[in-house]
Order: C-alpha cells, then sequence, then structure tokens
C-alpha cells in the first residue's frame, strides 16, 4: 500500500514531476530507469534564490491510499 496525497496545482506537463523535475527513461542496458534529467533548482546558487523564485508544490487535504 502507498500512501500520497492528492496534487491540487495546474497540470502537469508529460515526463514532469510536482517538484518540476524532468523526467526521461535511461536505458543501462541490464535495465532503464525514470531519472531526473533537469532539476528547477540547479541553477540556484542559494537558499535566497530558492526562496523568491521557486513555488513548492501544494497537497489537497485528502490523502489516497493507492
Amino acid at each position: 500500500m502507498k500512501i500520497k496525497p492528492d496534487y491540487i496545482g495546474p497540470p502537469l506537463p508529460l515526463g514532469m514531476d510536482v517538484f518540476g523535475c524532468r523526467k526521461e527513461v535511461v536505458d543501462y542496458g541490464t535495465g532503464a530507469y525514470e531519472e531526473c534529467v533537469s532539476h528547477p533548482l540547479a541553477e540556484f546558487t542559494s537558499v535566497e534564490e530558492i526562496d523568491r523564485h521557486y513555488t513548492w508544490p501544494s497537497i489537497g487535504r485528502k490523502i489516497n491510499f493507492v
């Protein structure tokens, strides 16, 4: 069983998670894994920049049991 909150933000682009990580499937020959290939915090150099320019995702009040 997994417990996860409902996402209540705008629709997410295909291949992107709620944090803004762009994900792609990477094949290593012995297996393929979904990995973050572009992270929205990668260009920031301080916590202050993150506080000013990054919006953290919100969760809904309802918890889904999946």
